[in-house]
């Protein structure tokens, strides 16, 4: 009996030690040691807002490393990201569903949007109405972002991001936007000759909330490793996300016509993903487009 006492005076000696140094010694994580454990760090976070941010970007995990930090004078909390590992627009706006209100300005990257919602969206929806979500807005000692395992894992990547020095990612002036870079406008469109998946794309109830709410709504081409970006003389694209956008009548920035310009090259960690430099000059040049229409 003794022991076991012991054993549970041990336990409750640590757990507070543990809250204690979440107060007042260590930074919540922002990233997170798998996939799964970054997307519930991000959607917890949404979630606890009292009040909605004022931009969200929706979508991959290539929307995934645009920062809130990274975007220009933002204040805490106005910036919020749902770009989910291995997730679709799908699962970041059925969060933004469930917040405590709607934001301003909603972008949604176009890369996955030709997909339907994976079973990985599925799990990260479902995991909204368990109780370790709701235990986790209660108490921050169940938060996906304080896991000591996420601690270690987001310590070791920002001290290998830092390690990038000036030379290898060098400050670049903000280029102009070409006419390609620009928002687009919608187009109107014939109601019959839409074709049935965009009629019953899985996004259209998440798009026709938006509206209703006036969400000020765009898509967002991002640049990928595994792509080349369209040439400035392309014609306009005729995909589904310009088929959505015009139905919904949303404008459309195309952020990829950027490479090239000044110099710039973008740089990928593995490829496909921007890296951290390059992913805060994007952001620069997103946040310039964003303030000449004033969204921001």
């Amino acid at each position: 009996m003794a022991v076991s006492f012991r054993i549970v005076l041990i336990a409750a000696g640590l757990l507070l030690f543990w809250r204690l140094a979440l107060v007042w010694w260590i930074n919540p994580a922002t990233f997170g040691e798998s996939n799964y454990q970054a997307n519930l760090i991000r959607i917890e976070s949404y979630l606890r807002q009292v009040t909605p941010p004022d931009l969200v970007l929706v979508g991959s995990s290539l929307s995934g490393r645009l920062l809130p930090e990274y975007f220009p004078g933002a204040p805490d909390q106005s910036v919020a990201n749902l770009g989910l590992d291995g997730g679709t627009p799908w699962a970041g706006l059925s969060v933004i569903q469930r917040g405590n209100g709607w934001p301003k300005v909603v972008l949604i990257e176009t890369y996955l949007i030709d997909a339907s919602p994976s079973p990985n969206d599925h799990t990260l929806v479902r995991r909204l109405d368990e109780p370790g979500t709701r235990l986790a807005q209660a108490d921050p000692l169940f938060r996906s972002e304080n896991r000591p395992s996420a601690l270690l894992y987001n310590e070791m990547k920002q001290r290998r991001d830092s390690g990038h020095t000036p030379s290898e990612s060098p400050a670049l002036p903000l280029p102009a936007l070409p006419k390609s870079a620009r928002i687009q406008p919608s187009q109107p469109v014939d109601a019959q000759a839409q074709s049935s998946a965009v009629v019953d794309h899985p996004l259209n109830p998440f798009l026709a909330a938006l509206k209703e709410q006036g969400v000020h709504t765009l898509f967002v081409d991002l640049p990928r490793g595994d792509s080349l970006p369209p040439a400035p003389s392309a014609p306009r694209p005729t995909d589904t996300a310009q088929q959505l956008a015009d139905h919904w009548e949303i404008q459309r920035l195309d952020l990829r016509s950027a490479i090239g310009l000044d110099n710039w090259q973008p740089r990928y960690t593995d490829g496909v993903h921007l890296d951290a430099a390059s992913a805060r000059h994007l952001v620069l040049v997103l946040a310039k487009a964003l303030d000449s229409l004033a969204l921001q």
